[in-house]
């Protein structure tokens, strides 16, 4: 066994030291207004994230007790969030554990 995985290791180390070097193909073409493409795709990014259906826009994070679990903007919700997107209590979230 021991025998085997030498013979493989060494191989391998000749397979290795036999291969071609790959070509040398330079430094990578850049355009002149890299700096401005890359300021540009972060202020898109940014707007995306902030879009009202984005990540940052993320309200909270509530645990969610068994069984039902109101939201809404009402004061008697268990979850609340602002009143602008949400009326009183537009519906339930049904946590089961099993």
């Amino acid at each position: 066994m021991v025998f085997r995985l030498v013979s493989a290791l060494v191989v391998s180390l000749a397979l290795l030291s036999c291969a071609e070097q790959p070509p040398d193909l330079g430094r990578a073409q850049v355009s002149d207004n890299y700096e401005e493409e890359i300021e540009q795709w972060y202020g898109n990014r940014t707007k995306f994230l902030k879009d009202p259906a984005g990540w940052m826009r993320l309200a909270g994070m509530h645990i969610l007790g068994e069984g039902e679990n109101t939201f809404g903007s009402g004061s008697d919700a268990d979850i609340r969030f602002p009143e602008e997107p949400l009326p009183g209590k537009p519906g339930v979230l049904l946590c089961v554990i099993r």
